[in-house]
C-alpha cells in the first residue's frame, strides 16, 4: 500500500522511482507491469559528441556504407547510430635526441622487394648484400654500371653459385683418392727334421716352402676410371736362405710393375704370385711328442699343440693325423685324449679341433699294445710322423711385403691396406 510523508524536506519514494499513485487504494505490486512505469532520466552529453550525433543524424543513412545497418533498410536500425568522433590531439610533447636516435635505429627499414631466388646473405656475413653485389658488379662493369637491376646482378652471379663454382674448381684440381686393400694368402708345407730343434721362444726351426698369391681391391674417387698405381712386392728378409720369385698378371700389370685395373673388374682382383724357401725360425705353431713304452708291450703317445704367443689372430681348422707303425696292434688303439678316432683301413690316428687361441695349447694322445713277439725298443726307434693341418686369416709366415705408391704422370692419393692368411701343412718326425 502506498503511503505518502507529510514533510516536503524528504522525497516521496513514488517520486523518486517515478512512480504515478493516481489510485492510492490499490495495493501496489513491485512486480506489476501496470503499477511499475519508468521515466527517462536525461543523461548529459559532452559538446563534442553531442556535435558529431547532430551530424551525423543531419547525413543521409547510406545502408551499404553504415555498418550497423545490418538489414539494408533505408535508415539505420533502432538505437544504433554511427559516430564519428574528432581526431585525437596530436603529441606537442617534446621529444630528446637520444630518443629519436633509438626510434630511428629500431624502427624497420622497407626495402625493394626481390625475387625469392634473388634474396641472399646479409651485408654483415661473409657475404655481399644485393646493393653490394650490385655495386661491385658495376664497379667491374657490370649491370648495375650499365644501368641494369641489382637482383639481376645478384641472381646471374650469387655468392654461393661463386663459392659452389670455387669449391667445384678446387676439387678438380685435387688428385683423386685410391684405396688399395691388399690381399696375400700362402700355402705353406714345412717339415720339421726333428722336436729338439728349437728356435726363439721355442718354436720350431723348419724349412718352408710357401706359394703366395696377392690380389688387391681398389676404389676410387673418380667415377670414370681407377687411376693406376705402383706395385711394390719384395722379401724384407735379408736371410740369404729366403729366396723368392715373383710373377705378374699381365692382364693388368705390366713389366714396370704399374698396376691399372678397371671400373668394371670389382672384387678382389690377381696381380700377382710368388714362391719362396726359408728357414723359418718361429713357426706359428708348435707341435710336441712323446712316446712312452709300459709293462714291455704297452705303448703310449702324447701330443702337445701350442700356438705362437707372437701371432696377431687365432689358429683354426686342426687337423692331426699320426700314421701307426707296423710295430703296433692296429686293433688295440684306444683314444686316451683329444676328440680322435682310428681310421683302421688307413691305419691313421685322427684328431680334429675347430680353434685354437693364440698362445694357448692342446694335447691329444692315444694308447696301445705291440705286435706278439715284437720288442718294444723296435717302437721307440721306429719314426712315428706327426701331421698337423691348420689355418689362419690374420697372419702369414713369408717375409714378403706388398705396398702402393703413385704413378709418375697419374698424381692420385694412395691409401693402403693389408690382409693376410695362408694354410699350413706341417710335419714333425719324432
Amino acid at each position: 500500500m502506498a503511503t505518502t510523508s507529510s514533510d516536503d524536506s524528504e522525497p516521496d519514494i513514488f517520486d523518486a522511482f517515478g512512480l504515478r499513485d493516481d489510485d492510492t487504494s490499490k495495493d501496489f505490486d513491485p512486480f506489476a507491469s501496470d503499477d511499475f512505469v519508468p521515466t527517462p532520466v536525461p543523461v548529459p552529453v559532452p559538446a563534442p559528441v553531442a556535435a558529431a550525433i547532430s551530424a551525423n543524424d543531419s547525413a543521409d543513412s547510406d545502408p551499404f556504407s553504415d555498418p550497423f545497418n545490418f538489414d539494408g533498410a533505408a535508415t539505420a536500425p533502432r538505437g544504433f547510430k554511427k559516430i564519428s568522433l574528432p581526431p585525437p590531439a596530436a603529441d606537442t610533447r617534446p621529444v630528446s635526441s637520444g630518443a629519436r636516435a633509438r626510434s630511428a635505429a629500431t624502427k624497420p627499414k622497407v626495402g625493394p622487394v626481390v625475387d625469392d631466388f634473388d634474396i641472399g646473405p646479409p651485408s654483415s656475413g661473409p657475404f655481399p648484400s644485393v646493393q653490394e653485389q650490385g655495386a661491385t658488379e658495376g664497379g667491374r662493369g657490370g649491370p648495375a654500371a650499365t644501368g641494369g637491376s641489382p637482383n639481376a646482378s645478384f641472381a646471374t652471379s650469387s655468392p654461393t653459385a661463386a663459392a659452389a663454382a670455387a669449391a667445384a674448381a678446387a676439387k678438380a684440381a685435387l688428385p683423386p683418392r685410391l684405396g688399395i686393400k691388399f690381399l696375400m694368402h700362402e700355402e705353406v708345407t714345412s717339415y720339421a727334421s726333428d722336436g729338439r730343434s728349437r728356435g726363439k721362444d721355442g718354436m720350431d726351426s723348419c724349412n718352408a716352402n710357401i706359394e703366395g698369391k696377392v690380389s688387391a681391391f681398389v676404389q676410387s674417387s673418380d667415377a670414370t676410371r681407377n687411376v693406376p698405381f705402383q706395385l711394390v712386392l719384395r722379401d724384407s728378409s735379408s736371410s740369404s736362405s729366403s729366396s723368392a720369385q715373383i710373377s705378374i698378371n699381365k692382364a693388368f700389370v705390366d713389366d714396370s710393375y704399374k698396376v691399372s685395373i678397371p671400373k668394371t673388374s670389382i672384387g678382389n682382383v690377381p696381380i700377382a704370385s710368388y714362391t719362396c724357401t726359408a728357414n723359418v725360425q718361429n713357426m706359428p705353431v708348435l707341435v710336441q711328442s712323446k712316446i712312452s713304452v709300459k709293462q714291455k708291450s704297452s705303448v703310449h703317445v702324447d701330443i702337445q699343440v701350442r700356438s705362437n704367443l707372437n701371432n696377431t689372430g687365432d689358429l683354426a681348422d686342426f687337423t692331426i693325423a699320426v700314421p701307426i707303425p707296423s710295430v703296433i696292434d692296429g686293433k688295440s688303439i684306444m683314444v686316451t685324449k683329444g676328440e680322435g678316432a682310428y681310421d683302421e683301413l688307413k691305419r691313421v690316428v685322427k684328431w680334429k679341433r675347430a680353434t685354437l687361441p693364440r698362445g694357448e695349447s692342446f694335447l691329444v694322445g692315444f694308447e696301445a699294445q705291440t705286435v706278439r713277439n715284437s720288442p718294444t725298443s723296435s717302437v721307440q726307434s721306429s719314426k712315428l710322423p706327426i701331421l698337423l693341418r691348420c689355418r689362419s686369416v690374420e697372419d702369414k709366415i713369408s717375409t714378403m711385403e706388398v705396398d702402393a705408391t703413385a704413378v709418375v704422370g697419374h698424381p692420385a692419393a694412395v691409401h693402403t691396406a693389408r690382409s693376410t692368411s695362408f694354410r699350413l701343412l706341417h710335419r714333425v718326425t719324432t
